[in-house]
């Protein structure tokens, strides 16, 4: 019987080498979620660790954090633990309120500050220097961001910044 005949049980065309190809393909399927799941945990931890340690040192609270932000002591507690990570506005905050450089914290979680982008000055100096968009392209961009960012901070109970 010639190898890519179907034996009893088996699905015609399929050989004992084809199963064995697709239970590795599978098993590297979820080697590579579990070293993905591996990376982002060491992110966290390393996230974690940082923030802690900086608020030992700055002396600051949780609940001094908490409220420099708007948040609970809860939330900055989760943080510090490593058992929840804040939205990436939020880490960038974070940085302001402890007066860290911008990608202290952030870099751990693979966030990249505004000011870190060419030239610095955040998404509007960004979009300005854009040369690949005009005038009114620029306008609509920046009214986007705007209204969003304003919504944001409106669900998050804090005063819209005005222009």
């Amino acid at each position: 019987m010639a190898a890519s005949t179907a034996r009893a049980g088996q699905r015609p065309g399929r050989t004992v080498g084809d199963r064995a190809r697709t239970k590795t393909g599978r098993q590297a399927e979820a080697d590579a979620k579990a070293a993905k799941a591996a990376r982002n945990a060491a992110r966290i931890e390393a996230f974690a660790a940082t923030l802690a340690e900086t608020m030992q040192e700055r002396e600051m609270t949780q609940v001094a954090l908490g409220d420099a932000l708007g948040l609970t002591q809860s939330a900055v507690s989760s943080w510090r633990t490593g058992e929840a990570i804040p939205d990436w506005d939020t880490v960038f905050e974070i940085e302001v309120a402890l007066q860290l450089s911008p990608g202290y914290l952030s870099r751990h979680l693979g966030y990249y500050p505004p000011t870190a982008l060419k030239g610095g000055g955040g998404v509007e100096a960004e979009v300005k220097r854009d040369p690949l968009l005009d005038a009114p392209g620029k306008r609509v961009i920046l009214a986007i961001y705007h209204d969003l960012t304003t919504r944001a901070r409106q669900r998050r109970g804090r005063p819209a910044k005005t222009r």
